[in-house]
């Protein structure tokens, strides 16, 4: 929920695509098998979200492909310009409180999520 809230209030902002953000949220850890090191759960996310497109959710091609490559590649530590993209990542790493991590500045994709960090609004989502 606070990955969703996050990344709601960055879409809100910056004009991402906000079913993309709440889908994100749902399935990015869908497949996650530890809390610990697993390397595969993006990969396997993005799987279970290309099953179960078109029974569970619609979405455009563009869309859909945008869903897919948010999930699988938003634990592996970078950044993009994609806006939607962005936008889901920046939303998961306001989260890493949960991990008593703070987010880094320098890893957030958008202008939103990296101003949110300076000034400490991730912690208004605990």
């Amino acid at each position: 929920m606070r990955v969703k809230e996050n990344g709601l209030q960055i879409a809100r902002r910056n004009g991402a695509d906000e079913t993309i953000v709440i889908l994100f949220s749902m399935f990015h850890d869908a497949e996650r098998w530890t809390d610990g090191h697993d390397p595969q759960h993006g990969q396997r996310a993005a799987k279970l979200v290309a099953d179960l497109h078109g029974d569970l959710f619609q979405l455009n091609q563009e869309s859909l492909e945008l869903l897919c490559v948010a999930c699988e590649y938003h634990h592996q530590g970078g950044t993009t310009d994609d806006l939607t993209i962005g936008t889901c990542w920046d939303a998961d790493r306001m989260d890493l409180t949960r991990v008593q991590t703070v987010p880094d500045v320098r890893l957030m994709s958008t202008d939103v999520g990296k101003s949110f960090v300076r000034l400490g609004r991730f912690e208004d989502h605990k």
